[in-house]
C-alpha cells in the first residue's frame, strides 16, 4: 500500500483477542492521529470493547502507534487482516454496529451515545478543521 501524498501517516496497531487472535492496522493522517488515538483508548477501556458490541473487531488492545509512515508494503495479502484500513472506514464499521444497538435497546447507556457521536465524526472526517 503506497500513499499518494507526501505527508505523514500514523498506524495504530490493535490486537484483536477473538477466536482467531490477530493484529488490526488503522491508518490515519498525522493531523487527526491524536484524536483517533484518544477515541480508541477510550473505547479500549469501555465496556463496549466486547464481541457482543463490536463483533469481530473486539475485544481489542492497542499495542503500538507507529508515527510518520509514508509507505506500507504487504508481503502476505492472503491474510484477511494484513491490509491496513483507513480510519474513516474503521469508524464506519464501528459506528454502524453501535448504531444498531440504539434502535434495539430502550435503555441506551451514555457510552453508546458518546461513541456513536465520536465514530460518526471520525467517519465524516470531522476531526479535520474545515479551514
Amino acid at each position: 500500500m503506497l500513499f499518494a501524498k507526501k505527508r505523514g501517516y500514523h498506524c495504530l496497531v490493535l490486537f484483536i483477542q477473538g477466536e482467531k487472535p490477530h493484529p488490526y492496522l488503522i491508518i490515519s493522517p498525522s493531523e487527526v492521529a491524536a484524536d483517533v488515538l484518544s477515541t480508541m483508548k477510550k473505547l479500549e477501556s469501555s465496556p463496549l470493547n466486547s464481541e457482543d458490541y463490536l463483533g469481530s473487531l473486539a475485544p481489542f488492545a492497542i499495542v503500538q502507534e507507529i508515527q510518520g509512515l509514508s509507505k506500507i508494503q504487504i508481503h502476505n495479502d492472503s491474510l484477511s487482516w494484513s491490509e491496513p484500513i483507513l480510519y474513516t472506514d474503521y469508524a464506519k464499521k464501528v459506528g454502524d454496529r453501535l448504531q444498531g444497538f440504539m434502535s434495539e435497546d430502550e435503555n441506551v447507556n451514555e457510552d453508546l451515545i458518546y461513541f456513536i457521536g465520536e465514530f460518526t465524526m471520525m467517519q465524516d472526517n470531522g476531526f479535520l478543521a474545515p479551514f
